[in-house]
Parts: structure tokens; sequence; C-alpha cells
């Protein structure tokens, strides 16, 4: 399944309509790379490389439908729909209106609308305005937006009380007005995917945004949580509680990544198969851009995608040992860093440091958050105390990272995006997954050098 990943992201890559039906042959070509030619015996494998070329093949037919279909044609829409989000957008606000016509963005000068909220929408539709530093085209068809509206007229109707969006509004008020400062914003990023300005901020100076930003690292919280709660035979129940959880965070590409990732391990188990890391991950991926082809643009599923692999690879090399957990923080840094770098321009040192405990310490962290706010709602004793002990953890974390990063000037300063940096980046990803996939040595870093340079000239 790697290898169909690796084919069809390859033919997405070269940012051409009828360049996408090579898929298939970067599949081919990728899954003759990954053989130990020693051993590879072409009678053997002849059913999977067929299946997966298929696969590579019907991805390449879905992309160009997608890809090929016309603009939403200008016309006059009015429709009645439910406010699926808001958020700000420069000095506006972006909101997005779900309703049966359709799914369409509109412009607000004030955020004068709330999410869950029932409206009866009036206006053009218009196509997206695209430059050449950013798509909005793909950024809002990656969230299954198909127009936006100009000249748009507003009639509030009520509220849709059984719509994921007015739960989630009404649980990130619940916060704001129960919760104390620190507490609040770091659940809301963990429950309800909202990042504050500030916190995300700090957290990029550390190299830790990832943690704000719902993923598999919070998935795996809620599948936790899961198993404890329903054990390991109920597996429907378990299941339901993800994708709730997911559902609820407002269903970003790496959290539906992550529940597509815990389902595949989950299916294996149920018919007595052993899961493969490596194959649950492009398996997740495939379905997603085949839902989704527009996802391939969004930088924060490219990140999980590249940094699920490099773990997975880890895991499936041999058993975690203490050296190996403080070797896949930099080993995760480094391969991100391409993409990374090139999105945010640079990326913090810091982030060796503190990825090699943060994530230990913010999944404990939101765990006890998490089970003090829900004693609270339920009006336990002592839930107060608890909610107020997890606060000064959060004020502590923020005061003791503020203080090594001003008696260690090194860690703030941030490695630029280059050219040079961005090969080896490539090569040390595409080198870990060879190995991964049981490659020797000698072809391994012959396959990486020619991969890491056909992938520095189709993606510069």
């Amino acid at each position: 399944m790697l290898a169909a990943l690796g084919g069809v992201v390859s033919a997405l890559a070269l940012d051409n309509l009828y360049l996408l039906f090579t898929a298939p042959l970067f599949t081919a070509g990728l899954l003759l790379c990954s053989q130990n030619l020693k051993k590879f015996k072409i009678k053997g494998q002849a059913k999977v490389f067929v299946i997966l070329i298929l696969i590579a093949l019907a991805c390449s037919v879905r992309f160009y439908c997608v890809f090929n279909q016309p603009e939403f044609k200008s016309s006059y829409i009015k429709a009645i729909g439910t406010v699926r989000l808001v958020r700000p957008w420069g000095r506006t606000y972006r909101a997005v209106i779900d309703t049966k016509s359709g799914n369409f963005l509109i412009t607000l000068h004030l955020p004068s609308l709330f999410p869950g909220e029932l409206i009866e929408i009036q206006g053009d539709t218009a196509q997206f305005k695209d430059n050449n530093k950013f798509s909005e085209l793909r950024y809002w068809r990656a969230r299954d937006v198909q127009a936006r509206l100009t000249r748009v007229k507003i009639n509030e109707l009520g509220v849709d009380k059984f719509s994921f969006a007015y739960l989630r509004f009404k649980i990130a008020n619940y916060l704001s007005l129960n919760m104390p400062r620190f507490t609040q914003l770091y659940l809301k990023a963990a429950w309800l995917g909202e990042r504050d300005a500030e916190i995300n901020k700090f957290h990029l100076a550390l190299g830790t945004s990832h943690l704000l930003a719902v993923s598999g690292f919070h998935v795996g919280i809620a599948a936790f949580i899961a198993y404890l709660i329903f054990g390991k035979k109920r597996v429907i129940l378990i299941s339901s509680l993800i994708w709730l959880y997911v559902m609820m965070t407002g269903a970003a590409a790496s959290a539906l990544r992550a529940a597509l990732m815990f389902q595949t391990a989950i299916f294996a188990h149920m018919i007595g198969r052993q899961g493969n890391s490596l194959n649950g991950v492009s398996v997740a991926a495939i379905i997603l851009l085949f839902h989704s082809p527009y996802l391939f643009w969004d930088i924060s599923f490219r990140l999980s995608v590249i940094s699920v692999l490099t773990i997975a690879a880890f895991i499936d090399l041999s058993k975690i040992t203490i050296i190996k957990f403080l070797d896949l923080p930099p080993a995760v840094a480094l391969t991100t860093f391409a993409e990374a770098a090139y999105v945010f321009k640079s990326v913090p040192v810091a982030g060796l440091v503190f990825n090699l405990f943060a994530p230990v310490l913010f999944s404990m962290a939101f765990s006890v958050a998490s089970l003090a706010v829900l004693l609270y709602f339920l009006n336990i004793p002592f839930a107060e105390i608890l909610i107020n002990a997890c606060e000064y953890n959060f004020i502590f974390f923020h005061d003791i990272a503020n203080k090594i990063l001003q008696a260690f000037p090194v860690l703030s300063y941030k490695i630029p995006w280059r050219p040079s940096y961005a090969f080896i980046s490539a090569f040390a990803f595409i080198f870990i997954l060879c190995r991964a996939v049981r490659l020797e040595l000698k072809q391994a870093l012959i396959t990486a050098l020619c991969l890491a340079a056909f992938a520095f000239v189709i993606f510069l």
C-alpha cells in the first residue's frame, strides 16, 4: 500500500490534469524498487502488483473526474442551511454554510453568526480568488466547500440543535464561562480543534504546535480512553466513540487519517490479521485522497502523513527501545523539515528538545483536564481543585519553557528553508521507509537517492 500511496502522491505532485494517469506507472516503479532483488519472484507477487496498480488507476480516474469538473456556474442561490464554521480571515471573517444545494463560503465583517445557527441565505455564486502564494480553491475544496457567495442576504431562523456544529459551539461556550484561561484554551484545541493565536504562537516558538492540531496524538488519547471504558472486545462502541470525537473536533484531515488508521487496526484484529503500521497509514491516506483529492495541498494533511509514516517505520523496524524513543523526535523533525520550513519559512531548533517530553506531558495533561471538566460538569466534589491543579500545571509549563529558551538562546534559532535542506529531508524520509520495508542498506541508499532527486525536481 505504501507503493500505491507513493504513486498517487507523485502523480498529484506533477500538478497536471493528464499526468494524473501516471499514478499506476509510479506505483509499478515503486513496487519494483521496494523489492529485495535477491529474493524477488514475479509469480509470487503478481496478484499484489495487479491489485495495487488497479488501486492507483482508480485514484487517477477519480482525480481526473474531480479536477475536470467545471467551476460552480454563476447563479443566484436561495437556500436554508446550517452554519458549520466561523473563523477569522485577515481583517474579516469567513463562514461556511451547509445547505442541500451545496456548501458555500461567505464573508462577514463581524462574527455575527455562530456554528449551528439555522439561516436562510441568498446570494450569487462566484469563483474562489487564487494568487501565486495561496489557492483559495484548493483550500476550501479540501473542506468540502463548492463556491463562495457574493451580495449575500441572511435571514436568521433559529438553531439546528442536532448538528455537530451547534454541539461544538455549546461546548466552547461552556469552557469559556466555567474554566480558567489556559485550561479552556488547551481543551478547546484538543476537543474542538480551535487554536488560540497567542497559545499557537507560543508553541510555534517551541516547535510543538502539532500538539494543538487535532491528529493521531489526540485521537490516540480518545482511543485509549475508549479501551479503558469499554474493553478490547466491544469494538463497535470503541469505533463509535473515536468517530464521535473526530466529528466533534471538526473532522480535520489529520484526525480523519488517525481515525481511519485505528479503524484499520481494529478491523485487522477482528479478522485475525496482524496489523502493519505502514500499511495502515497508507490505506488511510489513500482513502482520504480518493474522497477529497484537494487534501493533497493541505499542509496539515501532508505533515501528518509524513510524521506518522516516520513513526510507523520506526515501529516496524524493531521494538521501540529508549534509544530509539530518543531518536524519534529528531527523525520526525528531519523528515517533515522540507514541508514545514517551506510553508512556515523556518523551523525552530527548540522542537528537537521540547518534543522529547512535551507529547508525554500533554497527553497526561489533556486526559486529566478532560476528566476534571467532566467531574465539574457532573457537580462532583473537589473537581474544582483538580481543575485548578491542571491550570497551574499549564502555567508552570509555560514558565519553564520560557526560562529554558532564555537560558539557551540557541534553541530560539530558526533553520530557514533551503533547497539543499529539502533534498536531505526527502532522502532521510525515503531511506527510513526503505529500511522499514526490509531493503538492504546498499539498495536502500540507491533507492533513496534516486527518489529524493526525483521528488526534488517535481516538487520544486
